[in-house]
């Protein structure tokens, strides 16, 4: 079956979802190019209907406009970035949501009751969220296909790839060690429970509204902790005493958590092997992702595209690097989804989370199908913390290969490795699944 054909089954199948459905595919499988060929059908029987595609993101609206003016689609269907789309209250006859687990949030979900659409189709490579908030999203769209990116791989839709997950050992590991023992120390005081030591630092929140200020959270705490009778005349004292001690213990506990991030995620034994990996592959097209803008600019190979830069900025960044024929693009968060950068075939990350869906995203960037290409994926991990748990739960399901920094080395060479995938294959730097 060749992409086209498969992408008329997915599109076969949204129709039998009275067309109120996503197509979960992997990037560089053709979401796009499916939605466009919805769009042209849609308007050979409604031709003075709404059309209109949102998007996360300023890249995403450029990219989308770009293709539809490419397909004479402009003026009849329009492109809106959600942050603004949700504030309007015009019905819309049909939209297109790329990312549309994005749309999940608490906020963002008003989009389906603010613009009323008749027809929905999403676009995902990543449906299911972390905060599991994806299952409300199965009342106005819910998945209705899915091409993984084993099945597009297979297929010949996709590059193949191998990625390397990179334990690096570094030398102030005690630094962490510490860091770690007052975070379960001050832990503990909470009975071990994320939520309440967090809303006591922040707040509860909804969305990203705060409902109960956190000194409020810490007082209903301290009086949780009081042994003493409401009614007792020394109630009031001994229970702000105890607030005292929870907003200290509170604090030291969020320090903590912040140093312990902040060890993993912008090491600077990060950026040294970043630049080994860079300087091995000088004839590569690749894609960084860093923790922070600050860990980005410090790789200092290639060009910077991300938040701290205007948008006129990045746009002669992004077609400056568009053109060229190799080189290297640092990014933090700006591109983790739906860009499209054609060349793309080495990935450097430097920070990881617990979160599959980013891991996916950023995977995808390498993977749109050009001849001979096979990709590598180095996610660089700190042995021993917390950072090795948030990659084993990004990477759930995934192939990797887990490699130390002498045989970083062998890969970077290009020679083949006296090593076994977790399956118990021998492999070769790159090889296809």
């Amino acid at each position: 079956m060749t992409r086209d054909e498969r992408q008329q089954v997915g599109l076969q199948k949204w129709m039998k979802y009275n067309c109120r459905a996503t197509l979960m595919w992997a990037t560089g499988t053709g979401k796009t190019v499916a939605a466009i060929k919805a769009i042209k059908l849609f308007l050979t029987k409604n031709e003075n209907k709404v059309i209109t595609v949102i998007v996360p993101s300023e890249y995403l609206k450029l990219q989308w406009l770009q293709k539809l003016f490419e397909q004479g689609l402009i003026p009849q269907v329009s492109v809106e970035i959600i942050n603004s789309a949700i504030n309007k209250s015009t019905q819309i006859d049909f939209i297109i949501l790329d990312e549309v687990h994005r749309m999940a949030s608490t906020f963002f979900y008003l989009i389906f009751k603010q613009r009323n659409p008749k027809i929905i189709l999403g676009l995902s490579a990543t449906f299911n969220r972390l905060d599991g908030k994806h299952e409300l999203l199965n009342e106005y769209c819910p998945v209705c296909d899915v091409i993984t990116v084993r099945e597009a791989i297979e297929n010949d839709w996709l590059s193949s790839y191998r990625e390397y997950k990179v334990v690096l050992q570094v030398d102030d590991f005690s630094v962490y060690q510490e860091k770690t023992q007052e975070f379960f120390s001050t832990f503990a005081y909470f009975g071990n429970n994320f939520t309440t030591a967090m809303n006591c630092v922040a707040g509860v929140k909804k969305g990203n509204k705060v409902v109960v200020p956190a000194h409020i959270v810490r007082y209903k705490y301290a009086e949780s902790l009081c042994t003493l009778d409401k009614n007792h005349p020394d109630y009031r004292n001994v229970v702000n005493g105890i607030l005292k001690e929870v907003t200290a213990v509170a604090f030291s506990w969020n320090r903590a958590l912040q140093a312990r991030k902040e060890f993993v995620m912008n090491h600077p034994k990060k950026i040294e092997i970043a630049r080994k990996i860079l300087q091995a592959r000088p004839q590569s097209k690749a894609i960084t992702f860093s923790a922070t803008i600050k860990q980005a600019e410090k790789i200092k190979i290639g060009m910077s595209l991300h938040s701290g830069k205007t948008k006129a900025k990045n746009k002669i960044t992004m077609e400056e690097f568009l053109k060229l024929p190799y080189g290297v693009l640092n990014t933090s968060k700006s591109l983790d989804q739906g860009a499209d950068i054609p060349g793309l075939n080495l990935a450097v990350i430097l920070s990881n989370s617990s979160s599959s869906l980013q891991k996916t995203q950023r995977i995808g960037r390498v993977l749109r199908l050009e001849e001979g290409k096979q990709s590598e994926v180095f996610t660089l991990v700190i042995k021993d913390t917390n950072e090795e748990h948030w990659y084993n739960n990004s990477t759930e399901g995934k192939e990797y290969l887990e490699i130390t920094e002498a045989e970083l080395d062998s890969i970077l060479r290009y020679e083949k490795l006296e090593k076994t995938t977790q399956e118990g294959y021998s492999v070769d730097p790159l090889f296809r699944f």
